[in-house]
């Protein structure tokens, strides 16, 4: 009798620590799997239309647990309701996605529409932003039998900044507040780099503020001399983005009152 509870017991421990051990085996598969295909986040960055009209990036919250880059595109229809008060999506229509796939830094998507009031611009432009927030440069969307190739950085709140049509280019300000990131396209005939400080310290309360800039083998030096102290680190970094988007230097350091106050 004795030997059989002996055995029992020993048989009941080996049965549970089996048990245990497929449990947290399950566990950590789970776990990479969720984390190579879709990494947990509360927040996505999104870019909605404004009453105004103009398209801003915000975050919203995520309330389903599925693909991130399928959720991004079902906000823009299918959970259009959980967009905070005041922004809404700029696709005036109804949307059935058929397929859609990552490969490396590119999306492949196919959609069909069920309706549509108006254009596809302003949804494509918005739907480009959104995605690059989530480290893809490009995106292939087919639309019923139309196939759109969509870029980083698009144009997005166009603006006129030049008297002319000709000699312009287009160049993308992104300006960040305490809840919107407004990314403006301007269009104009200045060199990009006092172009982006105008625009950026253009207000009176910066006056006084000036810079000056040189280009040394593709690296760039800014000096800003700010001895009221009225540029703020939020500026410096706003700046400093802005000048990352360019996409043309490999390094650039911004110095204020002669010392280092920002480096890529």
């Amino acid at each position: 009798m004795k030997k059989i509870i002996i055995i029992s017991c020993l048989l009941i421990t080996i049965f549970l620590t089996l048990i245990f051990i497929s449990r947290e085996m399950g566990t950590d598969l789970e776990i990479r799997f969720v984390e190579e295909l879709n990494p947990i986040q509360d927040t996505l960055l999104m870019c909605v239309e404004r009453e105004d009209g103009k398209l801003v990036l915000i975050d919203v919250e995520i309330h389903k647990h599925e693909d991130i880059y399928l959720y991004a595109l079902k906000l823009y229809d299918h959970y259009r309701n959980s967009l905070p008060l005041n922004y809404s999506t700029p696709l005036d229509g109804n949307i059935e996605i058929t397929n859609i796939k990552k490969i490396n830094d590119k999306v492949y998507i196919e959609l069909e529409t069920l309706y549509l009031n108006g254009g596809l611009n302003r949804f494509l432009t918005a739907l480009m932003w959104t995605y690059q927030s989530l480290g893809i440069n490009s995106i292939e969307i087919k639309i019923n039998d139309q196939v759109f190739n969509l870029k980083k950085n698009d144009v997005i709140n166009l603006e006129f900044a030049s008297s002319s049509i000709y000699n312009t280019q287009t160049q993308v300000v992104i300006f960040y507040t305490d809840h919107e990131i407004i990314p403006i396209t301007y269009c104009h005939e200045e060199d990009p780099i006092d172009f982006l400080m105008k625009k950026v310290i253009s207000k009176s309360i910066y006056d006084k503020v000036t810079y000056e800039y040189q280009i040394i083998n593709n690296n760039l030096i800014l000096d800003i001399y700010d001895h009221n102290y009225l540029v703020s680190e939020s500026i410096i970094q706003m700046i400093l983005n802005n000048l990352i988007n360019l996409g043309v230097f490999e390094n650039i350091i911004i110095l204020k009152n002669d010392l280092v106050v920002a480096n890529n």
